[in-house]
This record gives structure tokens, sequence and C-alpha cells, in this order.
């Protein structure tokens, strides 16, 4: 989820994003924490045909929901 404020009457900043599962709040600019945003749309023939999908989770959140997925990882630093 993210939150906006009001800047001015026609445009909004984004200054934290809520994680949909726990409901932590972290700021736009933290350097410690982070939010994943996912936004999927399901194809054509599937049994969510057309479906969309969207959630922000955090990043604690999100290493506990795939410790058991195999996937590659890269780091960059």
């Amino acid at each position: 989820m993210k939150n906006y404020i009001d800047k001015e009457i026609v445009n909004q900043e984004l200054v934290s994003k809520t994680c949909d599962k726990c409901g932590k709040i972290v700021k736009e600019n933290s350097m410690t924490d982070e939010i994943i945003s996912f936004k999927h749309r399901f194809g054509y023939g599937t049994t969510l045909d057309g479906t969309e999908f969207s959630f922000d989770i955090c990043k604690d959140c999100f290493i506990g929901k795939i410790e058991d997925i195999d996937f590659r990882r890269k780091d960059f630093y």
C-alpha cells in the first residue's frame, strides 16, 4: 500500500509505503528498509484471465515468503 501526502493541489509526493502483509510503514527514502512492489496481470486463457494483482511487501516478509523457493540470486555489491 502506498501512502501519499498532498504536496500541492495537483501534485502528490510519495512519502511512504505500507507492507500489505505485516503493516510495517517504510519511508520512501529509507536507507535501512525497503518495500518491494509487485504487479501482475494474468494472461488470456488462464483461470484468472485478465485478473490483476498488485501488492507491496517489506523485505522481511518477502524473504520469509521466498525462503522455500528455488531461485537464482544475484548480488550486485
